[in-house]
């Protein structure tokens, strides 16, 4: 819908995502391809990539990459649809200190129109953790823990969030303890 919108209002269309689940990408990709939805107004931003300790992503090639089961389970499913690859982001070391002015960039400094997001096994959002997480023990967080931190990601007063970087994390994250 908010993807059709933009187009109605001939704006671009800017999305947040996580890779995982992967579920609802093959039904996105049967939904777009039933609908014949035009893409080409869309810049999608991904929030995952696994990545060695020194900061360097894994092989795009590899079957553990957010990027390649992305592909897999959305890019490769909705080709024709206008979608360049080329405004597709996923973060690495050569992006991610300024991927929320990428973000800003491509809305023509809206911010995105939608960031779709999710609690991880251990309690993150997105996988680029802040490094004084890293090393703790998975959380198991109450329903009600889970809300509080959902609530503080919708009332947080920053412009953007600074998507993998856990800089807007962190606060929810506290929920979550």
């Amino acid at each position: 819908r908010r993807m059709n919108q933009a187009a109605a209002e001939d704006r671009p269309f800017v999305g947040v995502f996580p890779v995982g689940p992967v579920g609802q990408y093959d039904r996105l990709a049967q939904k777009i391809t039933a609908e014949r939805v035009d893409l080409d107004h869309c810049t999608l931003f991904f929030m995952d990539e696994y990545a060695y300790p020194n900061g360097q992503t894994i092989d795009k090639s590899s079957a553990w990459s957010f990027e390649y089961t992305a592909h897999r389970h959305l890019f490769d499913l909705i080709s024709g649809t206008g979608l360049d690859l080329s405004r597709v982001h996923f973060p690495g070391p050569d992006n991610i200190a300024q991927y929320d002015e990428m973000i800003l960039d491509a809305s023509d400094g809206r911010g995105a129109d939608v960031v779709y997001g999710g609690v991880g096994w251990c309690g993150h959002f997105a996988f680029w953790e802040p490094h004084q997480y890293r090393h703790t023990e998975p959380l198991r967080p109450t329903a009600d823990q889970v809300a509080r931190a959902a609530r503080w990601l919708i009332e947080a007063t920053a412009p953007m969030i600074h998507a993998g970087s856990g800089i807007i994390h962190a606060g929810a994250y506290a929920e979550l303890r």
